[in-house]
């Protein structure tokens, strides 16, 4: 879910992206340092796709794999949501 919350707004919580997987990638601009001794880049995008928890994991029941616990986390190891 967290990957579907819009980051622009800092006043509320706005889930702008796609939770599931869409046909179109969710294409976002990205401008900065891209590697540290060449210094600033051009802008350039990236394409993503959101994958469901059940698209994620579907293909292991396909080839026989038994799913026998699944857990989310709460947490991240980083700054998710800046304050």
């Amino acid at each position: 879910m967290l990957w579907a919350i819009d980051e622009k707004h800092t006043d509320r919580l706005v889930v702008d992206y796609p939770y599931f997987e869409t046909v179109e990638p969710i294409v976002s601009k990205i401008s900065g340092h891209l590697r540290a001794d060449r210094g600033q880049v051009p802008a350039h995008h990236t394409h993503s796709w959101n994958h469901g928890l059940g698209r994620s994991s579907r293909p292991c029941s396909n080839h026989g794999l038994t799913l026998t616990q699944l857990v989310e986390h709460d947490s991240v190891p980083w700054e998710a949501q800046p304050a």
